[in-house]
């Protein structure tokens, strides 16, 4: 989105519009987007405040990106909860300048007690690899993304093995998982990665791809050719979907 202007602190700057669409949630909806700022319009040591339409106040998170040079905020991840998005309905979220505050990022332990997610591929010679969100959970410290009280997302990332539990050496799996808390959505991607820069003779791997979560198959691809120096991804939700999605009210 453009940089925007803000008027005085408490005063709407910008506004999204958070469409729900069908099949979704309806109760307490969260909405994850970037918005970036203009030089002072967020100074240092202040923050970003959100209300609907009529004026209530909504639960809001701050993900600082990039600040400008003179410390005012340039890039943010926001994350705004609707109480309440009927599918096909929308409700309008106005920004502005308020006093900063931060809360400490979910513990894992906001996860279900059997999450994971289970990325398998079956090579064209044979080989069976795997990667699974859960092991490399407890095997390495995750990087955060996203981390407060609302909604904390973790990454974790290792090579693909095989039943051995041999790395391939060209194929490797990362994991974003985005919580919004205990019981209530939770987001996750997988991407696969053949972008090993060093790997000697890099090649196109072949492959059927499945990924697992949940008790149930959550993806499957046959027949897949992965050309080296590239990656794709599959974003899914847990349980039920969140469906919203968010636009800038240009007008």
């Amino acid at each position: 989105p453009a940089t925007h202007s803000i008027a005085a602190p408490g005063t709407g700057f910008v506004t999204y519009i958070v469409h729900g669409e069908s099949d979704g949630i309806t109760e307490n909806v969260p909405a994850t987007f970037g918005a970036v700022f203009a030089k002072g319009d967020v100074p240092h040591g202040s923050s970003i405040a959100a209300t609907d339409g009529e004026g209530h106040q909504l639960p809001l998170q701050v993900d600082v990106k990039a600040k400008h040079f003179d410390g005012s905020l340039r890039h943010a991840v926001l994350t705004v909860i609707v109480p309440r998005l009927p599918n096909g309905g929308e409700v309008s979220v106005s920004l502005s300048r308020a006093p900063k505050s931060e809360t400490a990022p979910l513990p894992l332990t906001a996860l279900p007690a059997n999450f994971d997610t289970v990325l398998s591929l079956k090579m064209k010679d044979g080989r069976q690899l795997r990667a699974s969100a859960r092991d490399l959970l407890k095997s390495s410290k995750p990087d955060l993304w996203l981390a407060g009280s609302r909604v904390t997302e973790w990454w974790v990332s290792g090579p693909l093995r095989d039943a051995s539990g041999k790395a391939d050496p060209y194929l490797s799996a990362r994991f974003g998982i985005r919580s919004y808390g205990a019981g209530k959505p939770l987001r996750v991607e997988v991407d696969v990665e053949n972008t090993w820069a060093w790997v000697p003779k890099p090649r196109t791997e072949f492959y059927d791809a499945t990924i697992s979560a949940n008790g149930r198959t959550v993806a499957q691809y046959p027949g897949l050719s992965q050309m080296t120096y590239t990656r794709w991804r599959e974003v899914f939700w847990w349980d039920k979907p969140v469906t919203a999605y968010v636009e800038q009210n240009l007008a």
